[in-house]
């Protein structure tokens, strides 16, 4: 289908951002948590829970991570925003 992003995740809250941001593509959703490495590194992240995402639905697809930095805090928290507010 033309205009249509397969996108991979188990996080309601991407999907709608993803939705508000780009109201003329039509999104197929799978519902699926994606393993994530242990690293500070959002494009290395980024990659390998893409990898994950075309094993799972074997067409090109998405999946969206971001990161947080903090100036001050010499760019804290990066990558472990879960982590962090779990923790904090």
């Amino acid at each position: 289908m033309k205009n249509e992003i397969v996108f991979v995740t188990h996080n309601t809250g991407k999907i709608k951002s993803a939705e508000k941001y780009f109201k003329n593509l039509k999104f197929t959703t799978y519902n699926y948590e994606l393993d994530e490495p242990r690293s500070d590194d959002i494009q290395e992240i980024a990659k390998s829970k893409v990898m994950q995402a075309y094993k799972i639905v074997n067409r090109p697809c998405v999946a969206l991570d971001t990161d947080f930095r903090i100036d001050e805090l010499n760019g804290f928290p990066r990558a472990f925003v879960n982590f962090s507010l779990d923790t904090i």
